[in-house]
């Protein structure tokens, strides 16, 4: 999927003569590039990186690229034209209703199925990837706080408290399977060298969530809560995960 920047600078130009109270953008975390090696002045953590709002951006497809200028456009109309616009930046959000083609409601399909799960790991196939998964109604939950709280013109990362790798994540996931279908099935999954089978791709993204903090928001359900809903969720609509899983294949 390309996010075409014209699209967005018709969008821009649209809104001008609209006079709207707000305009978001919601670009996501990948205009930032890959997490897994540190410069110096960015914010640490235990396996690489989290960039902050307005770290210098360094997208590694063209994908996230256009994403990045589609970012850039909305804040040249801030700027220029006053549009009253604010910026988002998250990753991973998943919830009840996602398409199997994603990681999580497609890991609840291949347990359940008992078939082999993927998981994008480094070229050694040793490290998996890794990802601040958040529940999409988090991600709601602060896109108000920063409508009613935030500062036009700005920035604000919405983050997961949790940092996951995929293998830890499809784990969880067999868990809670097993403990709906009541069958003990060891996991089958096996790694491949995240690059190889998409090219561009990163093995870990990271945000610093401090500014979101700072304004007060902290997400409202946990994690392993929120995965636990969703898959049994999923598990309780076997028509509608069956369906949308056929038009992946």
């Amino acid at each position: 999927m390309w996010i075409d920047p014209s699209k967005i600078l018709s969008l821009l130009s649209l809104i001008t003569s609209w006079e709207p109270r707000i305009s978001l953008n919601t670009p996501g975390g990948v205009v930032t590039g890959s997490s897994t090696s540190p410069p110096m002045r960015y914010s640490v953590l235990l396996l690489g990186i989290a960039y902050k709002e307005w770290d210098r951006y360094r997208s590694t497809n063209p994908y996230s690229a256009t994403k990045a200028g589609g970012e850039e456009l909305t804040l040249a109309y801030h700027n220029t034209y006053k549009v009253p616009a604010l910026i988002t930046h998250t990753m991973n959000v998943f919830g009840e209703r996602q398409h199997p083609e994603k990681f999580i409601p497609g890991t609840i399909a291949k347990v359940r199925d008992g078939e082999i799960v993927t998981i994008h790991a480094d070229s050694t196939k040793t490290r998996p990837g890794s990802r601040f998964y958040i529940h999409a109604r988090n991600v709601a939950s602060a896109v108000l706080h920063i409508i009613a709280h935030g500062q036009l013109g700005d920035k604000y990362n919405i983050v997961g408290e949790v940092e996951c790798d995929n293998l830890r994540l499809a784990q969880l996931i067999a868990r809670v399977v097993d403990d709906v279908l009541r069958f003990q099935e060891t996991l089958r999954y096996e790694m491949v060298g995240f690059h190889s089978q998409r090219p561009g791709h990163d093995l870990r993204y990271a945000l610093d969530g401090t500014e979101m903090a700072v304004l007060g928001w902290k997400p409202k359900v946990a994690f392993e809560q929120s995965l636990e809903r969703v898959v049994r969720w999923s598990l309780a609509h076997p028509d509608w995960l069956t369906q949308a899983k056929r038009k992946v294949a």
